[in-house]
C-alpha cells in the first residue's frame, strides 16, 4: 500500500473515532431519559457493576428465536421479546389482556401475520417459563442502537430480589 493510502486510511479513521466519540452511547440515552421520566424520577438507578447478571443480556438470549430473521436481528423482534417478557410476570388471568394490544396493532384482515405473532408469543411465553423462570425483574425502559453489523440493547430493569450493591 502506498504510503498517501496509508495516510488517507488514518485520516478517515481518525473521522470516524472522533464522530463515534460526539454521539452518545446507548447507555447515556437511556440514562438521560431516565433523568427526565416522571415514571423514574425518584428511582436510584445503579449501573450494573458486573456482579449481577446484565438483563440486556438476558433479553437477548431469551429472544433469540424471533431475532434471526431476513437481514439478522431486528428492533421489532426485540420490542416484542420485551413486552411479552414484562407480561410473562403478570398473573396468567391477566396476560391475555395485556397482549390484545399487541395483536391489535395488526391490521385485522391479515389472519395469517396474526396467527404467526401468536405462535411468537406464545413460544416466548413458554420459553420464559422454562428458561427464565426464577428472574423476575422488570423492564423500566430500553434503547435499542443500531450500529452496522448489529444492534447493542441497553436496559434500565429492577433490581433482583435479595440484591444489595456493592459499598
Amino acid at each position: 500500500m502506498s504510503h498517501k493510502r496509508a495516510r488517507k486510511q488514518a485520516r478517515r479513521a481518525r473521522k470516524r473515532k472522533a464522530q463515534r466519540a460526539r454521539q452518545p452511547s446507548g447507555q447515556q440515552l437511556l440514562l438521560k431519559r431516565a433523568q427526565k421520566s416522571d415514571y423514574l424520577k425518584d428511582a436510584q438507578i445503579l449501573v450494573n457493576s458486573g456482579d449481577i447478571e446484565k438483563m440486556s443480556d438476558v433479553i437477548l438470549r431469551f429472544a433469540e428465536p424471533v431475532l434471526q430473521g431476513p437481514g439478522g436481528p431486528n428492533k421489532n423482534a426485540i420490542r416484542l421479546a420485551i413486552a411479552v417478557w414484562n407480561v410473562s410476570l403478570l398473573p396468567k388471568d391477566e396476560q391475555s389482556e395485556a397482549l390484545t394490544p399487541i395483536l391489535n396493532m395488526l391490521p385485522e384482515g391479515d389472519q395469517d401475520l396474526r396467527y404467526e405473532l401468536l405462535a411468537a408469543i406464545e413460544m416466548l411465553l413458554a420459553r420464559k417459563q422454562r428458561y427464565f423462570a426464577h428472574n423476575t425483574r422488570v423492564i423500566l425502559d430500553y434503547q435499542i442502537t443500531d450500529s452496522p453489523d448489529t444492534l447493542h440493547l441497553d436496559v434500565i430493569s429492577t433490581v433482583a430480589k435479595g440484591y444489595r450493591p456493592p459499598q
